[in-house]
């Protein structure tokens, strides 16, 4: 394993608004320590998601990077140690509760259930494991290798990326489409949701992992990632926007939509994927169209209607 000197620098998505609100405790409250935790009873009636019983406030891996990469983006521009510290904090926590309790690498337990989503696969009793958990915390870890030039954060960025390598039938985060290629599953479920924005923020993590990192068996692994992406990425198209995922076929909503533009184009630059670059370009157009941001609107309203009904059935 050969290791490169090249600087890594600020997240090539922005998370301005997603850390503006961890900061305004928009998700849930700080810890005592100064880490961000998200309330999910407030966060799913919030958005009129009903469940049984009391979910609570947890730490999450995804909340957790993003406040880190917040920090990290912020210490680069203003050059204050305060933001620097707040980083290093996130750091710290992805090297003490990452967990290897299967011969799959190291992860991030989420002990909550989602349920807006279909049941989902458990790596242990009562947790499951996410690829784009996975993937930001690398970002993240990758980020304090080169700031604090220490190689526990860059060991631990190694261990999240071998569930990469793994069946989320056999405690990874891939699934393995027909031809041998990977998507990176963010929830863990059979049938497999394949949702996008997850699957390319994973993917971003063990791309900026490989930058600098020689690793022949995750290059590989990286080939057979983008070889899924590029042929399942048609079929998250509308013509007027894109879906969140091919499972349930949920129209994302602009913010998603922005999202997956910006996802496209950081891992086509990466990546040298003329057809992400290509789709990005395309999908921005659609948010410069009042008709198609009409159509999109309305595709939206229309598969809430359906989902409502479904959890709502007339009696």
């Amino acid at each position: 394993m050969q290791i490169s000197s090249a600087n890594i620098p600020v997240y090539p998505i922005s998370v301005h608004d997603i850390f503006q609100r961890i900061l305004t405790q928009d998700y849930g409250p700080f810890d005592a320590a100064g880490l961000p935790l998200v309330d999910y009873d407030r966060l799913f009636a919030r958005n009129h998601i009903k469940h049984a019983g009391k979910i609570g406030t947890h730490y999450t891996p995804v909340t957790l990077a993003f406040f880190a990469l917040g920090n990290f983006a912020q210490g680069n521009f203003h050059k204050l140690d305060l933001f620097v510290r707040h980083f290093r904090e996130v750091a710290e926590w992805f090297l003490q509760h990452q967990v290897e309790a299967r011969n799959t690498g190291g992860v991030w337990l989420h002990r909550f259930p989602m349920p807006h989503l279909p049941v989902l696969l458990e790596y242990v009793p009562g947790a499951w494991i996410s690829a784009m958990a996975q993937g930001l915390a690398v970002s993240v870890l990758v980020r304090a290798y080169h700031t604090f030039n220490e190689r526990q954060f860059l060991e631990s960025a190694r261990r999240a990326l071998q569930p990469f390598q793994y069946s989320i039938f056999d405690g990874g985060v891939a699934y393995a489409l027909p031809n041998g290629q990977l998507f990176l599953e963010e929830f863990p479920a059979n049938p497999p949701m394949h949702v996008l924005n997850g699957a390319l923020f994973a993917a971003l993590g063990l791309a900026e992992y490989l930058q600098i990192v020689d690793d022949e068996a995750l290059s590989c692994v990286y080939q057979k990632v983008l070889a899924g992406i590029r042929t399942l990425l048609p079929r998250f198209e509308t013509g007027y926007g894109s879906l969140y995922d091919l499972r349930r076929r949920q129209i994302a909503n602009a913010g998603y939509h922005d999202l997956h533009v910006q996802l496209l184009h950081a891992l086509g630059k990466l990546a040298d994927e003329k057809e992400f670059l290509a789709t990005s370009q395309r999908w921005r157009t659609y948010r410069q169209s009042r008709v198609k941001r009409s159509c999109h609107w309305l595709a939206e309203r229309a598969w809430a209607v359906r989902r409502r009904m479904q959890f709502n059935p007339a009696r």
